[in-house]
């Protein structure tokens, strides 16, 4: 049998990530899993040469999609995928990674 402080720290541990998996599911259909393959499913990419989105400001996030799409900026694989993405789409993205907490990685 679980004792009450035992709940209460199960539910503090898994509530980050019960938070994060609903606002992805909020994002799905927004391309969010192909976001998530080089940026991190927590936004922080782990690769130098790959930007963290987690914690950017949304309006930020919104304007470089734009220019990736618009072809202002180039990246042999960002372009197409921004190409590919509505504006509704881009918003969510935008929205989901800025929700995400902005953490220092360490091991960069």
């Amino acid at each position: 049998m679980f004792r009450p402080v035992t709940i209460i720290v199960l539910i503090a541990l898994t509530a980050p990530m019960i938070q994060t998996a609903e606002a992805a599911s909020r994002a799905k259909g927004a391309g969010t899993l192909r976001c998530m393959s080089c940026h991190g499913v927590d936004g922080r990419s782990g690769n130098p040469t790959i930007p963290n989105l987690a914690g950017q400001n949304a309006n930020y996030l919104m304007i470089q999609l734009e220019h990736f799409k618009e072809g202002e900026r180039h990246n042999p694989r960002m372009t197409p995928i921004a190409q590919s993405l509505s504006q509704d789409e881009m918003a969510r993205l935008a929205s989901y990674f800025s929700a995400l907490p902005l953490e220092p990685v360490n091991d960069r």
